[in-house]
C-alpha cells in the first residue's frame, strides 16, 4: 500500500499502528503496516457525538501521534513523502510543526 486515504477523526488506533516497527536491524526498521507508505489523505468529517472538550482532546492526540508518524517513519528510512490535508483545517498549527518533515497540501 503505497497511498491511504482516512477520515483524520476516526484514525487514532490506525495512526498508532502505522508507528509499530515489525523488526530493526541496525539502524533501519520496518514497519508492521503499510512499510511502502508514502501518501496519507485525511478527510474531514467531525463526529456529532462528541462534545467540543472531547473533540479537542481527540484532535490533540490524532496532531500528537501523526507529528510522532512522521518523525519516526522519517528517522527509520520510510518517510511519507506527502500529506493531503482537506482545506478546512489549513490554520491548523500541526501543520506548520511538520513542514520542514513532510510535504503538505490542501484540498
Amino acid at each position: 500500500v503505497l497511498n491511504l486515504s482516512i477520515m483524520y477523526y476516526d484514525s487514532l488506533f490506525l495512526l498508532e499502528g502505522l508507528c509499530e516497527v515489525q523488526s530493526q536491524a541496525g539502524d533501519v526498521a520496518s514497519f508492521l503496516l503499510f512499510p511502502k507508505l508514502s501518501t496519507l489523505a485525511l478527510h474531514a468529517e467531525t463526529p456529532e457525538t462528541s462534545s467540543p472538550l472531547t473533540l479537542s482532546e481527540l484532535q490533540s492526540s490524532l496532531d500528537a501521534t501523526l507529528l510522532d508518524l512522521v518523525q519516526l517513519r522519517n528517522t527509520n528510512g520510510a518517510p511519507l513523502k506527502t500529506i493531503l490535508v482537506t482545506k478546512v483545517w489549513s490554520s491548523w498549527d500541526v501543520w506548520v510543526w511538520m513542514k520542514d518533515l513532510v510535504h503538505i497540501e490542501f484540498f
